[in-house]
């Protein structure tokens, strides 16, 4: 005789046998016990969780001829039980949505439901996968679902019930078929194969019930292959090695580098998978798993009972669990969550797993809150918890007042302030002030005088220059006010010579400004307007740099610079800085970054 596989094998045949579906099964033997049989019945879940092992066992108790009439608990010896467990009656059909899901299928159904049954008490179908139907397909079955004849009944089976039309799910009573939690499923795993003579250790049966996710038929179909590999006893390496898993060791390695930042560490051991040829897209589902429990355990130790877990492997997790704050563990988990939909998409899966790890092993250790505020207290003296009333109201200066910058004398130092931090450093230059007078007070601004400022239409701004330019800037300037797009071009330029009869300029090879004011309309453009600014025409030579960069530097280049220096003068001044080092003791800042202020202003349009 051929093998049967497990599934087959141990398939339910009665209502007493489904496992993990009572609320399903309790509703249709109370159905059947009190004559309120529906026509049609929609059961809806997940694969393997037995829909259509459901939809035979109630064709059975609908067509069991051992009672006179609907039984809930069939016979399974009669001949209609005995043909519809074999899948030979002919009054009972099961038809597979997928492949016949055409309106000429449907219709065919239409004209034999006429027929009264053969041998059964009921003509039953049972159509499978019922979502591939056509949208004609549906539209065809409507009228007779809606009003069959008496010796029909319709058994849908779906695992995409949102896929059906409304119109077939209001004529339906639906079944809603839920996962089978794990400690039923381990029971019946147990069972089963205590009954065919194998014995499987502990962990082993807890990662197989752990890889189903509440599917029956995968548990079962996993357990064949284990089975044919290890023989009479199965032990978790058996489980391991059949199903491609990685080690659990491997899970602790990473997830220990991980708490140490050790990022060889963390990429060596992903090389040890590629070396020993793990899937990697199973790797990432199972260390998403991992890395789930250990959320669970970092928010509750108590929770460890839940987990379908070695107990060796949930004594490491607690300790991992405990090593790290649930803040970080929940950042980890939600970069692998986003990791492992990208791992599994691509056809790269190391190099997403490596760029996965890599952005784990950015995330900043996360402090305390109450640590945050004891340092808190220490840097403001004490003072960092109060309330703000105990702190007296803030005061703004009163007008004309003076601001620090502004004070002909120092103000005394207060006693209680904490020591300069020493400093091997040199005191940044006096243009680079960006710290000490971000806290200075701000005097009186005059609303009318800045609103005069920014009055539109200024005749200044458009204004010919009152004297003839004598230098590059001032030319440069002169421009601003006759042609902005003129402005911004000389602006990119570099200038080689300028004399009252020759101005000598040079721009990067294939630069706007070489292409506008080189040659053609532009040029002629150009020297226009400086003949109106300067009184008398000039020759203009603009060539094409040599090398990368020109010979001069353009106006735009030297005040990039300049702002480079300025804000590396600041960074130096900050860093230097004691109340900025005493915040990066307190709170174990990283680097020191400098912002300007009249930037910041403008990008929250306050000009203020």
């Amino acid at each position: 005789m051929s093998y049967l596989v497990l599934a087959r094998k141990y398939r339910p045949a009665g209502f007493d046998e489904i496992i993990g579906q009572e609320h399903v099964t309790r509703t249709l033997r109370n159905a059947i016990n009190k004559g309120k049989i529906h026509h049609a019945f929609l059961f809806t879940g997940t694969r393997g969780v037995g829909k259509t092992t459901t939809a035979r066992v109630l064709a059975k108790a609908l067509c069991c001829l051992s009672s006179d009439g609907p039984t809930d608990e069939p016979c399974h010896t009669c001949a209609a039980c005995t043909a519809i467990s074999h899948g030979q009656s002919v009054d009972v059909s099961e038809i597979d949505g997928a492949s016949n899901n055409s309106v000429n299928d449907i219709r065919d159904l239409r004209d034999n439901v006429q027929y009264r049954p053969q041998q059964a008490r009921f003509k039953i179908y049972i159509i499978d996968e019922v979502h591939m139907l056509s949208t004609s397909a549906f539209n065809a079955l409507l009228k007779t679902l809606e009003e069959p004849p008496d010796h029909v009944k319709f058994i849908f089976a779906t695992t995409e019930s949102h896929k059906i039309p409304q119109t077939i799910l209001s004529r339906c009573q639906r079944y809603d078929f839920k996962a089978v939690p794990s400690v039923e499923l381990a029971g019946f795993l147990k069972d089963l194969i205590g009954r065919e003579g194998v014995g499987i250790a502990d962990a082993a049966l807890k990662t197989v019930v752990r890889l189903a996710r509440g599917s029956v038929r995968d548990a079962l179909s996993l357990m064949d292959a284990v089975i044919a590999y290890a023989g009479e006893t199965i032990s978790e390496e058996d489980v391991r090695v059949v199903l491609g898993l990685a080690d659990a060791a491997v899970f602790e390695r990473i997830t220990a580098a991980l708490i140490k930042r050790d990022a060889p560490a963390v990429f060596a051991a992903v090389g040890e998978l590629v070396d020993y040829g793990h899937d990697l897209r199973q790797f990432g589902a199972d260390f998403l798993e991992y890395l789930r429990d250990a959320v669970m355990l970092a928010f509750n130790r108590q929770s460890g009972s839940t987990l379908e877990r070695a107990d060796s492997e949930l004594q490491q997790l607690k300790r991992f669990a405990g090593d790290a704050q649930p803040a970080e563990w929940v950042a980890w988990f939600d970069l692998m969550v986003e990791g492992q939909e990208r791992i599994a998409r691509s056809e790269r899966a190391r190099i997403m797993l490596e760029l996965t790890l890599a952005k784990m092993l950015q995330v900043g250790r996360i402090r305390d809150i109450d640590e945050l505020l004891a340092g808190l207290n220490r840097l403001t003296g004490g003072q960092g918890n109060a309330p703000a009333a105990s702190r007296g109201p803030a005061r703004r200066p009163a007008p004309g007042s003076a601001t620090r910058s502004e004070s002909p004398t120092p103000a005394p130092k207060a006693e209680s302030a904490a020591p300069a931090v020493p400093s091997d450093e040199p005191p940044p230059p006096d243009d680079a002030d960006a710290f000490s007078n971000r806290t200075a007070p701000t005097p009186p601004i005059d609303l009318a005088e800045r609103r005069q400022q920014a009055a539109p239409n200024e005749p200044s701004a458009i204004a010919p220059p009152t004297s003839i330019p004598t230098d590059w800037e001032s030319l440069v300037d002169a421009f601003k006010g006759q042609s902005r797009s003129l402005w911004s071009l000389m602006r990119q330029v570099g200038l080689l010579e300028f004399s009252p009869t020759r101005i000598r300029l040079e721009a990067p090879r294939g630069s706007r400004a070489l292409q506008q004011l080189g040659h053609g309309e532009g040029k002629r453009r150009f020297e226009a307007q400086l003949r109106e600014i300067m009184g008398e025409s000039l020759v203009v030579d603009l060539r094409e740099a040599e090398g990368e960069k020109p010979g001069a530097l353009s106006i735009a280049e030297k005040e990039r610079q300049q702002e480079t220096a300025q804000r590396n003068a600041a960074i130096k001044k900050g860093k230097a800085d004691p109340t900025v080092r005493l915040i990066r003791e307190v709170f174990g800042g990283g680097e020191v970054h400098v912002r300007s202020l009249e930037n910041t202003k403008k990008a929250n349009g306050n000009g203020n």
